[in-house]
């Protein structure tokens, strides 16, 4: 019987335990109750001891080259936008070199652009533990586990503004940018609450709704101005109108603005290297 299996049994005898009255029969039960008890902590304690971790054979001087050539082939199908092709490539380059830090580390940046952030993380640790120097493999490990744990790389965050709540983080942001916009042209403030950004989205919808009710109570005059600007002859409206009309402009303006802002920003910028200037001249 297995630990699920005697975990149910345990707990369908301790109820018929307690219903039971004949005291011959509940002193059967304890018994069994008791081996059942000894047997669920036995393969907990079995479970709980630790695995010792199969050490990765370091991969031969040739072994390393072919690993080599299939992670750059990868990286060549990858860029051509093949990405099946590319993940093949690596799988072969893992069978042929599984002890290869570079092997694994170029595993962990295929997991990590397909979001896969746990496993990706496993094949960081495991790099890592074979090439401890390599900073930049360590950054990735850094990054990895935060957005394993759901947080996101706190450049990203930075960068991009996606959160502005201590309780929330990347993984809040339901929809993407450019459906954020769509949404604000329609109702402003909510493109910003489904990015995560829910104070400033919560402000803005307030103060939309608010307007909106502004302008509902001076519907009369809103009529009147539509009838004067198409010169029916209506009465001349209360000009106080146009406050929240001109507010809710700016409200929208501005929202649309923030959300496109926000886009250009988090774009990166590519740094290319200066030419050599200061070589001698042969």
């Amino acid at each position: 019987m297995n630990e699920e299996a005697a975990r149910a049994e345990l707990a369908r005898l301790k109820v018929k335990r307690r219903e039971m009255k004949d005291a011959d029969i509940r002193a059967a039960l304890d018994v069994r109750i008791k081996a059942l008890e000894e047997q669920v902590q036995a393969a907990a304690a079995k479970a709980e001891e630790p695995v010792e971790a199969v050490p990765l054979r370091e991969p031969t001087p040739q072994e390393r080259e072919e690993a080599d050539r299939l992670i750059a082939l990868a990286r060549l199908e990858r860029n051509r936008g093949n990405k099946a092709k590319a993940t093949e490539l690596m799988k072969q380059a893992a069978d042929i070199a599984p002890g290869s830090s570079v092997v694994l580390e170029a595993l962990g940046d295929d997991l990590a652009e397909r979001k896969q952030w746990k496993a990706a993380k496993e094949n960081y640790t495991k790099a890592h533990a074979i090439d401890a120097k390599n900073v930049g493999l360590e950054r990735k490990l850094a990054n990895a586990a935060l957005r394993s744990a759901g947080i996101g790389s706190i450049e990203d965050q930075l960068r991009s503004g996606l959160s502005d709540s201590t309780f929330l983080n990347e993984s809040d942001a339901i929809a993407g940018r450019t459906a954020a916009i769509i949404m604000s042209v329609f109702l402003p403030g909510l493109g910003h609450i489904v990015l995560g950004r829910t104070s400033t989205g919560a402000i803005i919808l307030g103060s939309w709704v608010a307007l909106v009710i502004w302008l509902t109570v001076m519907k009369k005059d809103v009529a009147g101005l539509i009838s004067m600007a198409m010169n029916t002859g209506m009465r001349t409206p209360n000009l106080l109108v146009m406050v929240p009309l001109l507010l809710m402009a700016i409200v929208w303006l501005g929202t649309l603005n923030s959300l496109t802002d926000k886009r250009k920003a988090s774009r990166k910028k590519i740094d290319h290297p200066l030419p050599p200037a200061d070589l001698p001249f042969e």
